[in-house]
Order: structure tokens, then C-alpha cells, then sequence
């Protein structure tokens, strides 16, 4: 069941037999979060934290650790901080 006045929430059943509203930004994100007791809060750190690194994440590490494409990258920029030539950005 859709709401006219705010299209981005959906009302819809879970395979629980439950309900549960689908949200899309953020800031709703954080408010549905706010309603959730302190066990179901509990619940939804275990996942986050729980959240493992996507294909994306995997390549990077794989990339800058030792042996990787781009091992030499986080030194050359040490080197680079030492010698003083990088300056902040406008």
C-alpha cells in the first residue's frame, strides 16, 4: 500500500508475515532507526558492523598491500609530505 503524500514510503509484508516500510534516504533511514527498540538497535549494529567489503573494497586492499599495484603509493606520498611540497587546497 502506497501513500500519495509521501511516495518513497511503501507498506509491505515481510516472508515473516510482518510489515515494514521500505525508505530511501538517509534521513529517513536515521528515523526509522529511532524507532527501533534497544534490542532491534542491538540487532542492526550486529549486521552493520557484521558488513563485509564488496568486490570494490577487496580490490583496493589487495592493490595497496604489500605486493600489490600500488604498494609504493602511501610511501611516495610520506615522501612528499617530508620535502613539503604538497599545499592544501582552496
Amino acid at each position: 500500500m502506497n501513500d500519495p503524500l509521501h511516495p518513497r514510503f511503501t507498506l509491505a509484508t515481510s516472508r515473516f508475515g510482518g510489515y515494514y516500510f521500505s525508505v530511501s534516504t538517509v534521513e529517513e533511514i536515521q528515523q526509522a532507526i529511532e524507532k527501533l527498540s534497544l534490542s532491534e538497535r542491538g540487532k542492526l549494529a550486529k549486521w552493520f558492523n557484521g558488513w563485509e567489503d564488496d568486490e570494490w573494497d577487496k580490490q583496493m586492499a589487495a592493490d595497496f598491500s604489500p605486493g600489490g599495484r600500488y604498494e609504493h603509493v602511501p610511501g611516495r606520498i610520506d615522501d612528499e609530505i617530508k620535502r613539503g611540497p604538497l599545499r592544501d587546497l582552496p
